[in-house]
């Protein structure tokens, strides 16, 4: 499994995730890909409060067709390293490969997927998974259209939003249109979990994200409620 931060996120965030998943048995990853996107809160643009300046500039095309690279390339160097026997990845099974994400995370992990990203050198493609996870995926209604923008995604994908699920820079109309790629997206291997009352910022599984347990508490209450 390979986590990917959020943007203004470190490489060791989401630490709810990647101990949940690393206690289930998987062997977990977690990187920022690009140095910029871990300071983006830090830049220039987010001093001056140009927010949505500052979310076009990360959320650009040129700019994922550099993340996707830059992923293919890590996995080539962790396999590198498998095969050459590295303690810390040698136990690796890099023949089921999963890619999750958190908000600008979970839109690499989607374009891995398939998903086409306008102003992208070819990103889609590069790199074969065996599934995704995207938390508080991108959904753009001027990115180009839903009608063929998931069109080509075949990999098994697991979307994770709420009905709060906000967006800080602006870019995402309104919250229900991150349920868009489930909805758009072709053939049966799609999943969408939507919880009640979850603000953006507790998807991100970090620590101080204490709404992910009230919200699932909540949940788990509703369905107790109609057994």
């Amino acid at each position: 499994m390979i986590y990917l931060p959020g943007l203004g996120e470190t490489g060791d965030s989401g630490e709810r995730w990647r101990s949940a998943w690393a206690s289930a048995g998987y062997g977990v990853v977690s990187v920022q890909l690009i140095d910029d996107d871990a300071t983006a809160w830090q830049s220039g643009l987010a001093r001056a409060g140009d927010f949505k300046a500052l979310g076009r500039q990360h959320y650009a095309g040129s700019v994922m067709s550099r993340r996707v690279q830059l992923l293919a390339g890590l996995v080539s160097e962790g396999q590198r390293r498998s095969l050459a026997g590295d303690a810390a990845w040698q136990r690796l099974d890099w023949t089921k490969l999963a890619v999750a994400g958190f908000d600008l995370g979970a839109y690499t992990a989607m374009t891995v997927a398939g998903e086409h990203v306008r102003d992208a050198d070819d990103a889609a493609g590069r790199l074969h998974v065996s599934a995704v996870i995207a938390l508080s995926p991108f959904a753009k209604s001027a990115a180009g259209s839903v009608d063929t923008r998931y069109r080509d995604i075949r990999t098994p994908v697991m979307s994770v939003t709420s009905d709060v699920d906000g967006d800080a820079l602006g870019l995402v109309d309104a919250a229900y249109l991150r349920e868009a790629p489930f909805s758009h997206m072709e053939g049966s291997n799609k999943y969408l979990l939507s919880l009640q009352g979850l603000p953006h910022s507790g998807l991100s599984g970090s620590a101080g994200a204490e709404g992910l347990k009230k919200a699932v508490c909540r949940a788990d209450e509703t369905l107790a409620g109609h057994q």
